[in-house]
């Protein structure tokens, strides 16, 4: 059984308007910070090492300009090695966002620690489409969740609740079904976490689409590969130097790592190479796309 965020990420994907092969998601990572220590999380390792840094005003602004010059709808998402809501400067953020892309969708995945009605508010006023909220805690805390959002106005499209409690031992097949978590061993970083998954001693012999349809920004403004390159052992530049499509998209990096992706030859980064993510879930779409865009370069 597969999350079925999957398919509900398929559908926002299928739902842009592309007018050039440009990232469908920007996922950040807004700090260096998370205030839980999951066991499924290389943050519950001792040796994982937690930044009090966050993202810059000025690197949101500057990608927000950069991508308006390319006049698709996108897909940004908050999420990746943080708990967004730990950024006291999210809602500016997505404001900036908005401002300069009023038809792309804005989410942020958060475990609603730190929600309150005034969060809730302030985000949705700033331009956020809706809340991927991941409860890992009861029931209980799932109703309290979603009271919250009844009693701030917001409607069902606004939020989704993912209920992480649910185990398949004691629930069966239904909780993967449902509210299921896709378990991986982060890029070969989860080996000292408390749920431990160790990294591959040979790479995965399958394909890889995520560099066709996302790309990643970490806090400090360095652009990864992919989500799930926790070790950030695949840089492919930074967000100050940088274009976000002349550098980094359409850059020869990650030209290169499509390239060997597609073969499925994952020995092209040491993150990769002991990556155990099947990588094809999603982004077959997006691999049509780049075929057709390189064909189009040749001419």
């Amino acid at each position: 059984m597969q999350d079925k965020n999957i398919d509900r990420k398929k559908g926002v994907l299928n739902s842009l308007i592309r007018t050039s092969f440009a990232p469908k998601i920007i996922e950040f990572s807004s700090s260096g910070l998370c205030n839980r220590k999951c066991v499924f999380c290389p943050r519950s390792s001792s040796e994982y090492k937690h930044t009090n840094s966050h993202i810059e005003a000025s690197a949101i602004n500057k990608i927000a300009h950069e991508l308006a010059d390319y006049p698709n709808d996108y897909f940004f998402l908050f999420s990746g090695f943080s708990e967004p809501l730990i950024s006291k400067d999210l809602e500016e953020w997505i404001g900036i966002l908005r401002s300069k892309h009023k038809n792309s969708r804005i989410e942020i995945n958060t475990n609603t620690d730190l929600l309150n009605k005034r969060r809730v508010h302030k985000l949705i006023d700033s331009g956020l489409s809706a809340f991927i909220c991941s409860i890992y805690d009861s029931e209980e805390r799932a109703q309290e969740v979603e009271q919250l959002f009844k009693e701030c106005g917001l409607t069902k499209d606004k939020y989704e609740l993912r209920r992480r409690f649910l185990k398949k031992d004691l629930d069966g097949e239904e909780a993967l079904k449902e509210f299921g978590i896709t378990l991986s061993n982060r890029g070969g970083t989860m080996d000292k976490a408390a749920y431990s998954i160790q990294s591959l001693r040979e790479p995965l012999i399958n394909e890889c689409y995520y560099p066709f349809y996302t790309l990643f920004m970490d806090y400090n403004g360095d652009y990864l590969i992919c989500p799930h390159d926790w070790g950030k052992n695949s840089i492919l530049g930074n967000v100050d130097r940088d274009h976000i499509i002349k550098d980094i998209w359409q850059g020869d990096k990650m030209e290169k790592f499509r390239k060997s992706l597609l073969v499925a030859d994952r020995t092209c980064s040491a993150s990769c190479a002991v990556c155990d993510v099947e990588g094809t879930m999603m982004g077959g779409n997006e691999v049509e796309e780049w075929k057709q865009w390189t064909e189009l370069k040749k001419h």
